[in-house]
């Protein structure tokens, strides 16, 4: 209240507000142009810290807004340069989950879902640290670039709007940058003069005020380091009363305290929210209506582009790329979808910059040196994601450099440099390199596995193929061997020995590379594991019943016997209409089309048996269903129901 005092005491005093901001230089407030005038006041001389810091933070509130209006007021759904969108167009709320702590890691209901991404941020105490974790390409930044919209808007109803500072920090631009400070410098605009010492003073005094945003840990240089300034922020050991948010692939998680952490998931698309995109994304189409039911239908013929859709990005990539045309191709794979998406990514280019059919051969070996440094860059202990326009430029001509930016596959960026003055007067300056980085990391292991299935391809580099794979993160880097297996068969073998004689879910893992493949006996090997049933387990990783999951529409698909299913704790809830069972990761089963033995263990059964007996009733082969340690209503009496259970010969 006093300052606040303070503050109409000074305007009063001063020249009218208009001609303050006519005269006052860059960086000057009101109220120091005020004291200036009326420095004999004592009184005044108490608040001139107070308002000088003031018209600081107004300046760098006002830079941030600019720099983010610039930055994601447009967006590029798709890799191309013909398309760009608000973000709030982009932006749909897709499945998002929390924790609850108080559960055990083996309780089902640990994850809980949440409405929307204003839940996200309330309640809030000072000083709250939040998780955003999600696989590749469910839309984490996209989020975050959501949040600067809102914030640049001063939307009402976010509850960004509480907070007066908000800092979003992709953090594979910050390489080089060990201070918190100059890192929030590099991403204002280049006419901005406030220092990064004016910016910690600025911080300093509304610390509790502060939401800041990092985007990537798992593309961060320094992820490695517990004395990196993200790590430092987030484990609450700097600006301790400021609210922190850290988005990250699964699996690469900051240490953290975790009775300060919120952790959210990112869960991907359900169909209502890919209907949705559609009609925010062509809703101003004339032919909208057209394009919606193209595209819905082109993913209900294809069960792979089903499941690939699944993927917020994956489907953005598909709708946009696919929303003119019917496919003709016969595209059953992630493979078959990658590799064509870059084909014609790669064609629209180049007929519009050199029609001429020689300039494949041209480019080739271009693409296996640019296959060669995405594999090498995702080997490295930090993986290098980006590089500097000279050291691509030793590999690859301007021209071509050129071509692969404009066709969408990279992207040209100016990244922040702090450059640093030694000696005794010490200083820092902001300036500028270019970089080039893949449009997304997916793409990076798309190339990364043509360059392995290349040295596969070759009898005296396959050993260099398998000490490839082996030194690769199967986990983090599922895609590169899906991708592998897909575009080599050599590479499928190599795959299948290292994996077949480990875990089932290690032999699950390979096998789902097999079916990337167009081996006429890959069906084989989808038989010989299905052979011994299946299970879902409901402390199976996500990506453990996703696998699972996708080896049953498989069998349903190619109608290959499945003798036996169990779901153990694994099922919240049955959706008759669509004749799906939702588990409790989120997760759908929809193809039960082939299983001839269903097992619920440790099911709460009481208020879904009837939707789950109706459900059975309308498998064709099921011939028996059991219930172990599951809790059953006391009678159940819908005729028709048993009628069709009967005459289907189920027990």
């Amino acid at each position: 209240m006093r300052s606040t005092s303070c503050l109409k005491f000074i305007i009063c005093l001063g020249d009218p507000l208009g001609d303050c901001e006519q005269n006052m230089p860059n960086g000057i407030g009101v109220g120091q142009r005020s004291f200036e005038k009326n420095k004999c006041h004592g009184y005044i001389l108490c608040c001139k810290y107070f308002l000088n810091n003031l018209g600081k933070r107004e300046i760098l509130v006002n830079a941030l807004r600019r720099a983010y209006h610039r930055k994601y007021t447009h967006d590029k759904p798709v890799p191309s340069n013909d398309v760009s969108l608000c973000v709030s167009d982009l932006y749909i709320e897709c499945a998002i989950k929390v924790l609850d702590r108080s559960k055990g890691e083996t309780d089902p209901c640990r994850w809980t879902a949440i409405q929307s991404r204003h839940d996200l941020l309330k309640p809030l105490k000072d000083g709250t640290r939040i998780l955003i974790d999600g696989e590749p390409g469910y839309g984490k930044s996209t989020l975050l670039r959501r949040y600067a919209y809102d914030f640049c808007n001063q939307s009402s109803k976010s509850p960004v709007n509480r907070f007066s500072i908000f800092v979003l920090l992709p953090l594979k631009e910050l390489c080089n940058v060990k201070c918190i400070y100059q890192a929030i410098r590099s991403q204002l605009p280049d006419d901005n003069s406030l220092t990064a010492e004016a910016i910690k003073d600025v911080i300093k005094d509304n610390v509790s005020a502060l939401l800041i945003c990092f985007d990537g840990f798992d593309e961060y240089s320094d992820r490695g380091s517990p004395q990196s300034f993200v790590a430092q922020i987030m484990n609450n050991k700097l600006l301790e009363q400021c609210t922190a948010i850290c988005s990250t692939r699964k699996g690469y998680s900051p240490h953290l305290p975790s009775p300060t952490m919120k952790h959210f998931r990112l869960s991907g698309f359900n169909n209502d929210m890919q209907k949705k995109y559609i009609k925010k994304a062509f809703g101003s189409t004339e032919n909208a209506g057209v394009l919606t039911d193209r595209i819905l239908r082109q993913l209900q013929q294809n069960p792979a582009f089903d499941a690939i859709c699944k993927v917020p990005l994956f489907f953005v990539v598909f709708a946009h790329n696919r929303g003119n045309e019917e496919i003709t191709e016969n595209l059953d794979t992630v493979t078959g979808f990658f590799a064509q998406m870059m084909k014609t990514l790669l064609d629209h280019q180049r007929n519009k910059d050199a029609p001429d059919q020689h300039i494949d051969s041209l480019l080739e070996p271009l693409l296996q040196q640019l296959a060669k440094l995405a594999f090498n860059g995702l080997c490295s202990q930090n993986q290098k994601l980006s590089w500097e326009a000279p050291e691509l430029n030793q590999l690859i001509d301007m021209a071509t450099l050129e071509m692969l930016t404009f066709s969408g596959i990279l992207v040209q960026e100016e990244m922040p440099y702090i450059a640093k003055t030694p000696g005794a007067n010490e200083s820092f300056w902001k300036t500028s390199k270019t970089h080039f980085r893949f449009f997304h990391k997916i793409f990076q292991e798309y190339f990364a596995a043509l360059h392995i299935s290349g040295l596969a391809k070759q009898k005296d580099t396959e050993h260099l193929a398998k000490e490839a794979l082996v030194n690769l993160n199967h986990i983090e880097l599922q895609y590169v061997y899906r991708f592998a297996c897909g575009l080599n068969k050599a590479t499928a073998k190599i795959i299948l020995d290292l994996f077949t004689k480990n875990s089932k879910a290690s032999h699950l893992f390979a096998t789902l590379c097999l079916l990337e493949t167009n081996s006429e006996d890959k069906y084989n090997e989808v038989r010989e594991y299905c052979c011994s049933g299946l299970v879902v387990n409901h402390y199976d990783s996500k990506s453990l019943q996703t696998s699972t999951i996708q080896l049953l529409q498989v069998a349903s698909h190619q109608k290959i016997p499945l003798p036996s299913l169990e779901l153990s704790c694994c099922v919240k809830s049955v959706i008759l209409e669509q004749e799906t069972l939702l588990l409790f990761s989120g997760l759908v089963i929809s193809k039960l089309d082939t299983v001839e033995e269903l097992t619920l263990t440790f099911t709460n059964c009481v208020d879904m048996a009837a939707s789950l007996l109706g459900l059975f009733s309308r498998t064709p082969v099921l011939k028996a269903v059991r219930f172990k340690h599951s809790t059953l209503p006391r009678s159940f009496d819908d005729r028709s129901v048993l009628s069709d259970l009967e005459s289907n010969q189920c027990e």
